[in-house]
């Protein structure tokens, strides 16, 4: 192809540019900056490199196309692979910045001077002249057009601070400051409110809202459940097994029991001591049949193996872990220790008495592990890590989180930095979803790669005021999460504790495959 332009007829001199294979040759140059960058423009055409011919067998690179400083001297040779697994040589340019090579030319790069059709939610990259589109992480598309695969719904609550059910609209329902969330017999969902005092049910198909147990007021009486029932900071409420849900009553330092199979159901205590003192040993193992019974200090998440139940004191910083026969109920201090008290927690890997926790909140049985063997990940909260209970090695490990401070980024699990951790479950491929307290973002730690990531939730700082907003997962906002319970196929429900509702992690498509 051939062709000529002149330019600058008020100059006695003409400038012509020829083109054969995309070769320029300049006869005569003085022409104005402006001048210059539109001949360029015009050589490189729209984004597309007009220069890739094979010059392997060429001992000198051709000289370089460089008017008014914007490509640098030193041409040489680049290597590009072909399709059939060849490579061959092409003129190499030393562009200055904000300038990509084309041809035998630098010109702009469309990248960093917004010249392209990139999507917002795509990364323009700029290379030999021609740019392109990919779609970030989370999204999905050609580039130009760039979708989320997975969005924030509420499912329940409408955002008011308040106790009222609602039988044919959970929309309109609402949460005094629900804490987690987990599932029973028959499909439905059980919330525990740590404000409200009571044990809410949420239908399985999110229709509904009714309360289970709980007057409302701060106590800790037991029997019926609409009418005398209190609770005092409820935790986590867990199935142990059909009709019997299992409370962890925080601010009362006990495990409560309510029986489903009763009409109305029945409030009880399950494990702990209804006089544990303020201070002192407010964390001492026993027997609920001794005359020294044992006690919590703020018992908060649960999670149930077989007939035991695994236990995290958030004030003692200790995983405890209650056993149950047909006589007793025992509980014994499986990891952690130390002077309790309100900011006294630490940190310390190693054997499982000798380790410290700070906080520890969520706590989940690894599938396929009980018993003896048995495998904890514990949501060591003001550690901001989450760490591994090997019960049968008799070690404490760190899983994931760079360090006890408060902080945020996302990669290795050595490297990631974590909040606040507060929820946590395990998905069937060993998957780890986290909720973070304060951050209010939600992380995986991937059981294949060791890799952190953050999947919702965008807060720009740890300690931002946080107006909720639904929608695409990566730019969702939240105010304060906490517990979160796993659906399948890759969606779970959250809870969003200080929007006082409850919401579902919709995957939409492939979310995994980043």
């Amino acid at each position: 192809m051939q062709f000529a332009s002149k330019i600058g007829i008020a100059s006695s001199k003409v400038v012509v540019f020829e083109m054969k294979s995309v070769h320029v040759r300049m006869l005569r140059c003085n022409l104005t900056v402006v001048a210059v960058l539109t001949v360029i423009l015009a050589l490189a055409g729209s984004g597309t490199a007009n220069d890739q011919r094979d010059v392997s067998n060429d001992i000198v690179p051709p000289a370089p196309l460089c008017v008014s400083g914007i490509c640098l001297s030193g041409p040489g040779f680049n290597q590009i692979r072909k399709s059939d697994g060849s490579y061959k040589n092409v003129i190499k340019m030393n562009c200055q910045a904000n300038y990509v090579q084309s041809g035998r030319a630098c010109v702009p790069n469309s990248c960093k001077f917004n010249t392209h059709n990139c999507h917002p939610d795509a990364d323009c990259s700029h290379e030999f002249g021609e740019f392109q589109c990919t779609c970030k992480r989370g999204y999905i598309g050609n580039g130009t057009s760039c979708e989320p695969k997975a969005i924030i719904r509420t499912v329940a609550g409408s955002g008011a601070q308040s106790s009222l059910d609602h039988s044919n609209d959970a929309l309109r329902a609402t949460f005094n400051y629900p804490s987690y969330i987990s599932r029973i017999s028959g499909g439905d969902f059980v919330i525990g409110e740590f404000l409200g005092n009571k044990v809410r049910r949420l239908a399985a198909d999110f229709s509904s809202v009714s309360t289970i147990c709980g007057v409302g007021s701060a106590g800790k009486t037991d029997g019926n459940c609409n009418t005398e029932a209190e609770f005092s900071g409820i935790g986590d409420v867990v199935e142990y097994q059909p009709n019997t849900l299992l409370v962890a009553d925080g601010n009362n330092h006990l495990i409560r029991k309510i029986d489903m199979s009763s009409s109305p159901p029945t409030a009880s205590v399950f494990a702990g001591d209804v006089n544990t003192p303020s201070s002192g040993d407010v964390c001492r193992d026993g027997s609920m049949s001794g005359s020294d019974k044992p006690r919590f200090n703020n018992p908060w998440g649960m999670a149930v193996s077989g007939s035991q139940v695994y236990v995290t004191d958030w004030k003692g910083h200790r995983v405890r872990r209650i056993d149950v026969t047909q006589s007793d109920v025992t509980v014994t201090t499986v990891a952690g220790g130390g002077t309790e008290g309100l900011n006294v927690g630490s940190f310390v890997n190693g054997d499982l008495l000798d380790a410290r926790f700070k906080r520890p909140a969520e706590i989940v049985v690894k599938r396929g592990t009980s018993g003896a063997s048995a495998v904890l990940f514990v949501a060591d909260g003001q550690n901001h890590k989450i760490r591994k209970v090997d019960v049968g090695a008799g070690q404490v490990t760190t899983l994931a989180g760079a360090k006890p401070y408060f902080d945020y980024s996302d990669g290795p699990v050595e490297t990631a930095k974590l909040g606040q951790m507060e929820g946590l479950v395990e998905t069937p491929d060993g998957t780890l979803i986290a909720t973070e307290f304060h951050s209010s973002r939600i992380r995986t730690v991937s059981n294949d790669t060791r890799y952190v990531d953050t999947i919702a939730g965008n807060a720009e700082s740890v300690h931002e005021q946080i107006t909720p907003k639904d929608g695409d997962a990566l730019k969702a906002r939240f105010s304060t999460t906490g517990g979160v319970f796993y659906l399948g196929n890759e969606n779970f429900l959250f809870v969003e504790q200080g929007g006082q509702k409850i919401k579902m992690y919709e995957c939409k498509i492939n979310c995994k495959s980043d």
